[in-house]
């Protein structure tokens, strides 16, 4: 606001000068500055918050720690004689993203990528989040929310995120910092299981393990009864049964990938026939 000159009773024109509270729009978390051009000399500064005097606060600057968004904030500059004054509304302070946490310890195909977003709000307002998620530099349409399913990459794809917080009013800014995950070799995991009966004098078992980034699998049969063997590239168990034999014996298989990631079923193998 300003006011123009006017006479004074002397004939002088007494000084225009004009008042405006920085920044322009103001939120909860900046000090408030009056800018005052156009008269120097000594000045006084009066501030209100929503009509009540601000005591103590009587010079240029008004600490954001008095301030909350909504209130209405005026000042009151005098000066030879005049007063000029001004006023702003405090804005809505947007949230921001402190960190975001990976929840995941090994990312791999299959393995679903989730993140725990932390956030402040300046007013105390709820936040809520909207997730950008990329893979290989293409956006994701349709996933926005903290967890990126593990069918949606594969073995070496680069996955990046941005974290947008919002209030109720205005979005925060976006945060990307250290989001950026490299699918790793998924390793073998088996979706078959050892038979509960037989009734030949021959065990078998068809194991099988798949591999969730489609690589060539290989098995190895660990631990087992003297006698039982395995195919290394189908998997099937065999064990011509003895005699009058008496076991309780541990069986192990393992299945591993080129690279070396492997999965293992292990069982106990029971199992006694007549002499």
């Amino acid at each position: 606001m300003s006011a123009a000159g006017v006479p004074a009773d002397d004939g002088a024109v007494e000084p225009v000068f004009t008042v405006m509270i920085l920044p322009p729009q103001p939120r909860a978390t900046d000090d408030l500055q009056a800018s005052v051009i156009g008269v120097g000399g000594p000045l006084t500064f009066a501030w209100r918050k929503n009509g009540e005097l601000l005591a103590g606060h009587n010079n240029a600057r008004l600490p954001h720690l008095e301030l909350v968004h909504g209130d209405l904030v005026s000042l009151v500059v005098a000066a030879h004689g005049r007063e000029v004054s001004a006023e702003t509304v405090i804005h809505n302070s947007p949230p921001k993203v402190t960190a975001v946490t990976c929840k995941v310890s090994s990312l791999n195909r299959g393995v679903n990528l989730e993140v725990e977003p932390l956030a402040e709000d300046a007013d105390g307002d709820p936040v809520a989040f909207r997730f950008v998620w990329q893979v290989n530099d293409e956006e994701l349409f349709g996933e926005n929310g903290p967890v990126l399913s593990g069918g949606a990459f594969h073995k070496g794809d680069i996955i990046k995120l941005e974290v947008v917080p919002y209030d109720e009013e205005d979005e925060g800014d976006s945060f990307t910092n250290g989001l950026v995950y490299v699918a790793g070799n998924a390793p073998p995991r088996f979706v078959s299981s050892p038979p509960a009966t037989f009734a030949s004098m021959e065990y078998r078992y068809q194991a099988r393990a798949i591999d969730p980034d489609d690589d060539d699998v290989r098995y190895e049969l660990v631990a087992g009864p003297a006698g039982m063997t395995i195919d290394p590239v189908s998997g099937l168990v065999l064990w011509p049964i003895p005699v009058g034999v008496s076991v309780a014996e541990k069986v192990r298989i393992e299945a591993r990938d080129a690279e070396g990631a492997g999965g293992y079923q292990e069982y106990l193998l029971q199992l006694k026939t007549a002499e």
